[in-house]
């Protein structure tokens, strides 16, 4: 059974039947690259007691994602992630997954919502407010 990862929830750290989903998945991986297999993304890192999440850091996944890299490179079949930022992005390009979705249409849109209020509230604050 893998390590469970410390900043997990409460409720994943008590599932250690999540494992047996995992362990099926590794035993399988050379079946699962050869026939264009995905995977969804907050599985992984749920079945190894971890928090499911974009930009993975947490041992366990890294580790699992990095077996998921090796066999994808032997049977020649194009890697990717979904990624939440520019950086983590690179950082996986830099070790040889090919194909990398950055944030989702919703977290570019909240960003950018987020942005035309702190206009507002910035330029409420200062007194500047254009005219009309």
């Amino acid at each position: 059974m893998p390590t469970v990862c410390p900043t997990a929830p409460t409720y994943q750290r008590r599932q250690p039947e999540h494992t047996v989903l995992y362990r099926t998945v590794e035993a399988h991986l050379p079946t699962f690259a050869q026939t264009g297999g995905g995977a969804e993304r907050a599985g992984l890192p749920l079945t190894l007691g971890c928090t499911p999440k974009l930009d993975q850091t947490e041992a366990p996944v890294v580790e699992a994602l990095g077996k998921i890299l090796d066999v994808c490179k032997r049977h020649k079949v194009i890697a990717g992630l979904h990624n939440a930022s520019s950086g983590y992005a690179l950082k996986m390009v830099s070790q040889a997954w090919q194909f990398m979705t950055l944030a989702s249409d919703s977290r570019f849109l909240a960003a950018r919502a987020s942005e035309e209020v702190t206009n507002v509230k910035q330029t409420v604050a200062s007194g500047k407010l254009p005219p009309y």
